[in-house]
């Protein structure tokens, strides 16, 4: 699983009470050290040139990076928070003054165990690895095979893990033709999965009768569950079983009884503990059974030499117990002597096992918002950020190309986050941690009207976009009184807004919202540039053709629902190509567009806007090619042992209906976005369909949201999507195959340079 790995530089002794703000430049993914580099070599020869150095991130905050790691690990892999049997969120909440207030490695272990102690768990808990002794271990007396008083002791001194199927083979043979057997474990502690191969034949060899071993369970995650809404990504959480190995009674089986012994700190094979239930084998340990016995962990490290170790997994039954405990520091005869008695007395069957209950679990909850606090307390800020951070890290898929910059924006938040002075500064701070994934996708909403400085809920009663570098009025909403009174014309420059320069407030716009690429980023740039209050006057300056500068008000308005292009949804341009604005065209008009298309040549496809589900209908109509897939998804998956990532390819689709066998071409721009790509991907699979425009928004993959207090919610995007052939789209966007933009001329003149160029290239190739 990828954690945070900052190059941590302690620059001082000291402790600031707040920490102050990381530079951001960006930095390659080291190992943890706390300690200065080493000076240069003294040397003649000019050392090569150095990497870019990496940002000092003081104790405080790398005491706080660590916390928040072992809070989002334990929160979507430990079962019970999972489960939701625990309020985790409180278990933060209360370890966060201790935790702000940490001077040293002591203290931070300290406010570790706050938190995990909510969970009353002796599987998770912190340890500090110095000062840990491990428990004594005693190797069994003799290393070979050896008779006591008519019972067979077989001991298994662990070689080399390669070395397994060779133990078992010898374990078998030594047990061929006893009746009574003591299995010795007692030797050096099993690695990975090495009981389970070892055991894995013999365990089939050893069972007078059919027996059933211990099952357990662990979270899995497939993508990340949105918190609010619905949406297409059919993402969930799941407790997974891991169901119970089941051995069948052996054939020509001499054994009638067996006696595993062990000592705590070396456990035993599952297949012990199911002969065990049958009253087939009698289980003895030396020392105390291991507290994570039944347990899958996995160790975060803390500061210096403490370690958080963390359950993730459980048994879906009560665990079994030894039948005799034997001290730990008994001599061998004694606990062979006890053993050989133990092979002779008759064992009782156990009792079935209780079943966990799990009525509980068929209600998924979603994150709490305490959307009551507009402003929380400063442990629920560190909460937001906390929550905010690990479901990105966990759950986002495009979190690879991101680099180091996810891990750099915790540090940098950090601060941020704890001394946000007030309910504005709070939504600030929201809105530009999330502006820092590079997906258009990422939109925060909610927060009781704390975003309403960043930007207005109203839009300009127009459309402007970046053309050649500059923001330009390229569509009026139709019947709006006041862009008719104001005589605001198409190819109009804008110079200024309310009085600020439009350049300024475009930045200003940008550092609060995502973008996947520039060209995403510009054209929301200037739209929310313009955004404020409904019903609100947008006052501008603009230049027209001559570059005369004037002054024009207008009103701004909620109703966004409107397009600059009217006329038939799809209509015949002339007899040999066809237009369909793929923008409004919906499923119930397809038959009939193939339809009045069928003489022609060719297809003029316009999404330069947002389709209506039209690629599932449309795609399969142009499959020439015959192809199968249309997309590839990745999707995110984390479970034990950590963060990974499944795959699966979207059907194209095929159709008894007849195929379109023409040219075809789509239009594209910055508006082609999300769903208007995937249709760009179904085109491309079909038939090749040519992309002519310039670069779309570079933003795919079923939305999902994530929830933090105060009210909020941020979506992102929730799957990795490709092309059908694997070439990367997020971020890239739809390549035109022939690239073209509008011109502010073009645009003053009342032409559509991008259809013009589309039909030249339909009827003349080229």
């Amino acid at each position: 699983m990828k954690r945070a790995s900052f190059v941590l530089l302690l620059a001082s002794a000291c402790t600031p009470a707040v920490a102050p703000p990381v530079a951001s430049p960006p930095v390659a993914k080291q190992a943890l050290v706390t300690e200065a580099s080493s000076p240069a070599p003294s040397t003649s020869t000019p050392p090569p040139a150095a990497e870019p150095a990496a940002p000092v991130v003081d104790p405080r905050t790398a005491r706080l990076v660590r916390l928040c790691t072992l809070w989002g690990k334990v929160r979507y892999l430990h079962p019970w928070v999972v489960e939701g049997t625990v309020d985790w969120d409180a278990a933060l909440v209360a370890a966060l003054p201790k935790a702000l207030a940490a001077q040293n490695d002591d203290d931070e272990a300290a406010a570790a165990r706050v938190m995990l102690d909510a969970l009353h768990d002796p599987s998770t808990r912190v340890e500090n690895r110095s000062t840990a002794t491990p428990p004594a271990q005693k190797a069994p007396a003799a290393a070979q095979t050896r008779t006591v008083d008519g019972v067979v002791i077989v001991p298994v001194a662990l070689g080399a893990w390669d070395a397994a199927d060779a133990t078992a083979a010898r374990v078998e043979k030594d047990l061929a033709t006893a009746k009574l057997a003591v299995i010795d474990l007692r030797g050096t502690p099993p690695t990975g999965d090495y009981w389970k191969t070892l055991f894995g034949s013999v365990g089939q060899r050893l069972t007078p009768h059919p027996a059933t071993g211990l099952a357990s369970r662990v979270a899995e995650h497939r993508g990340y569950r949105q918190q609010e809404g619905i949406t297409s990504g059919g993402y969930g959480s799941v407790l997974a079983t891991d169901l119970a190995v089941t051995y069948p009674a052996a054939p020509k089986l001499h054994l009638s009884r067996v006696v595993f012994l062990t000592t705590g700190a070396l456990g035993l094979p599952d297949v012990a503990w199911a002969m065990q239930r049958n009253g087939d084998a009698t289980v003895v340990v030396q020392g105390a059974l291991g507290r994570d016995e039944f347990v899958a962990t996995d160790g975060v490290p803390l500061g210096g030499s403490y370690v958080a170790v963390v359950r993730e997994s459980e048994l879906t039954q009560t665990p079994p117990q030894p039948d005799l405990q034997l001290p730990a520091d008994a001599d061998d005869a004694t606990v062979i002597a006890a053993a050989v008695r133990a092979a002779k007395r008759p064992a009782a069957p156990k009792a079935a096992a209780k079943q966990a209950t799990t009525a509980h679990l068929a209600a998924w909850h979603p994150d709490e918002l305490y959307a009551d606090e507009p402003y929380p307390s400063r442990e629920r800020r560190m909460l937001a950020l906390f929550r905010f951070w690990n479901v990105i890290d966990l759950f986002y898929p495009y979190l690879p190309l991101m680099g180091d910059a996810w891990d750099e924006a915790l540090v940098e938040f950090i601060p941020r986050f704890e001394s946000a002075a007030d309910a504005n500064e709070y939504a600030r701070a929201i809105a530009e941690l999330a502006a820092r994934i590079p997906d258009g996708h990422v939109n925060v909403w909610g927060g009781k009207g704390a975003l309403k400085a960043l930007r207005g809920r109203a839009r300009a009663p127009f459309e402007a976009r970046m053309i050649e570098g500059r923001p330009v009025v390229t569509a009026l909403r139709p019947g709006d009184a006041s862009v008719a009174a104001a005589g605001l014309h198409l190819g109009d420059v804008i110079v200024s807004a309310d009085g600020e320069p439009i350049d300024a407030r475009i930045a200003k716009a940008k550092k609060y919202k995502a973008a996947s690429n520039e060209t995403w980023g510009n054209f929301w740039g200037v739209r929310t540039a313009l955004t404020g209050d409904d019903g609100s006057t947008l006052r501008l300056t603009v230049q027209d053709a001559s570059g005369a500068a004037r002054d024009v008000q207008v009103t701004r308005t909620t109703d966004w629902q409107w397009s600059d292009r009217t006329g038939p949804v799809y209509r015949l341009i002339d007899d040999e190509i066809g237009y369909a604005d793929l923008d409004r065209l919906e499923n119930s008009d397809v038959d009939a567009m193939f339809a009045a298309f069928e003489k022609t040549r060719a297809i003029v496809f316009d999404m330069r806007g947002y389709p209506h589900g039209t690629a599932w209908t449309v795609g399969p109509r142009l499959n020439v090619r015959h192809a199968r897939v249309a997309a590839q998804f990745f999707e995110p998956f984390v479970s034990l042992p950590g963060r990974d990532r499944t795959f699966f390819e979207q059907p194209l689709g095929f159709t008894d209906k007849p195929l379109y066998r023409g040219k075809t071409v789509m239009l594209v721009d910055e508006r082609t976005m999300s769903q208007a790509e995937h249709t760009g991907l179904f085109f491309e699979a079909a038939n090749g369909t040519t992309f002519i425009g310039s670069q779309t928004a570079g933003a795919n993959g079923d939305v999902t949201n994530l929830s933090l207090p105060g009210g909020y919610y941020v979506s992102f995007s929730g799957h990795d999507v490709r092309h059908a052939d694997g070439r990367q789209l997020q971020r890239v966007g739809i390549v035109p195959d022939v690239e073209v933009h509008p011109t502010i001329g073009g645009i003053r003149a009342g032409r559509d340079e991008v259809l013009d160029r589309a039909l030249e290239y339909v009827r003349s190739g080229k």
